[in-house]
């Protein structure tokens, strides 16, 4: 899924990914993202959907890319992303 987070579609996006994660027979989670300010949001919207979802079980990752391309920095958590 790609979703940019500048564009206010976060009450769209939430809900769904909160349903992918339920119910989509998902076993973890990457999220992509520039290190841009705006591309937090994007992190904020999988953790949102995570405790929507009530999965407890589910591995999430973020990967922040810089705006050369380089990884900036990489983390995994069982528990979802801080906010």
């Amino acid at each position: 899924m790609i979703q940019c987070p500048k564009f206010g579609e976060q009450e769209f996006v939430v809900p769904k990914l909160a349903g992918i994660m339920a119910e989509g027979g998902i076993t973890g989670v990457t999220v992509l993202r520039m290190e841009v300010p705006c591309c937090g949001g994007l992190s904020w919207a999988v953790q949102k959907a995570l405790q929507q979802s009530g999965r407890t079980d589910l591995p999430i990752r973020e990967v922040v890319v810089g705006v050369r391309g380089e990884i900036v920095s990489e983390r995994a958590q069982t528990t979802g992303l801080p906010v």
